[in-house]
């Protein structure tokens, strides 16, 4: 008796937690009836999901190909039942369903069933190159972030897709997965396989140790955090399709990622109420399983400049000692850490790098929410 008990007051306190009282508009005021929340969240989302003008070439030009004829044969052969079966059972039972109702335990229960009508209908929206209507429509869910919730921006937005467009999509990650170790550079360890994100870490901690052990005078040196607003969100569609094109990805593969990154709408849940669908014109959903993939190959594009930089001499990066690696950069999915020397010229450099990646990829770097350490020996005044 006790278990029942117990299940219902966490879920009641969950439910308080995630409930949304009152959000402040753009002028700062705040709104606490239903419909003018749901107005609220419409705007914030429309705004944030807008399609923007990008200039992508400075940032594709210094890309190189990665990815050959026979990559792109083995990411576009023909489908297998074991794909999709591997792809389903892989799904948590009780994941949260999309707006169909469904969750991937209905599906696993009952595979023997239907498994052949869901593969020969998956099948079929691949050579087609398009998805049923209904298919890639999805509900964004509100999580609470940080300790007081005034406005859109203290609410993380979580994609529930429906589990047959996530299958597709899952099905089309693990094959991204095989060719990812050549896309992706090895300054990128997060959601690579075979890589692990936290010899990111320790790499990191050893460069500010040795920062702060620096006395040299002649080596002064920079280690820069980013902070990156709404990472996923803002991703530029046609940025990512360049970034694919330059790799050397073939047209049908990208003609496949497209359809799931472009052909979606949203619906906002404000409490118990739906907003109007959302017609995106950029952005990454956040519980897509392509989406984390996606996001490194256009984080490559950051990497690329800086290599750029680095090989014409504009940047030095820092090394531990006379024989170890110069680093650049450290990136971790959406977090990065960029190492450069504490000379005016080339954090002006970094700063070009940074503007030109934003204005190609769609990203906002927030340089006043980013954290700078500089070595021991760095003055007050540089």
């Amino acid at each position: 008796m006790l278990i029942p008990i117990f299940f219902h007051v966490a879920a009641t306190s969950r439910k308080k937690v995630n409930a949304i009282s009152f959000l402040e508009n753009n002028d700062g005021i705040r709104i606490t009836d239903e419909a003018g929340m749901r107005n609220v969240a419409k705007q914030y989302f429309e705004e944030l999901f807008e399609e923007k003008i990008s200039t992508s070439i400075p940032v594709i030009s210094v890309m190189n190909q990665v990815v050959f004829d026979e990559d792109n044969r083995r990411l576009t052969a023909p489908s297998q039942v074991c794909e999709f079966k591997d792809a389903m059972f892989a799904m948590k039972l009780d994941k949260c369903s999309g707006p169909d109702g469904f969750n991937p335990g209905f599906y696993q229960h009952l595979w023997s069933t239907c498994n052949g009508d869901i593969y020969s209908e998956c099948c079929q929206w691949l050579n087609e190159g398009k998805f049923p209507p209904s298919l890639n429509a999805t509900n964004i869910a509100l999580i609470p972030k940080g300790n007081e919730q005034k406005s859109m921006k203290n609410w993380r937005p979580i994609a529930l897709c429906n589990v047959l467009y996530k299958l597709v999509s899952k099905v089309l990650a693990n094959r991204l997965k095989t060719v990812l170790h050549k896309c992706i550079s090895e300054t990128q360890l997060a959601f690579v396989p075979g890589r692990s994100i936290l010899d990111n870490a320790l790499v990191a901690i050893e460069l500010v140790h040795h920062m702060k052990t620096k006395t040299r005078v002649n080596e002064r040196s920079v280690a820069l955090k980013l902070d990156i607003s709404k990472a996923y969100d803002r991703i530029d569609w046609s940025y990512l399709k360049n970034v694919m094109i330059k790799m050397g990805f073939s047209n049908s593969w990208i003609d496949w990622i497209m359809m799931c990154v472009e052909r979606v709408d949203y619906s906002v849940i404000v409490n118990k109420d739906m907003v109007v669908p959302i017609i995106p014109g950029r952005g990454l959903r956040q519980g897509d399983p392509l989406s984390p993939y996606l996001f490194i190959l256009c984080a490559e594009g950051l990497s690329a400049l800086i290599r750029d930089a680095k090989g014409r001499g504009e940047l030095q990066g820092v090394s531990v000692c006379r024989n170890a690696p110069v680093l650049s950069h450290l990136l971790f999915a959406d977090d990065c850490f960029l190492f450069f020397q504490a000379e005016e010229s080339q954090a002006n450099v970094m700063k070009r790098i940074l503007t030109t990646y934003e204005e190609a990829s769609g990203q906002a770097i927030s340089l006043p929410k980013s954290k700078v350490y500089y070595s021991r020996n760095v003055h007050q005044e540089v």
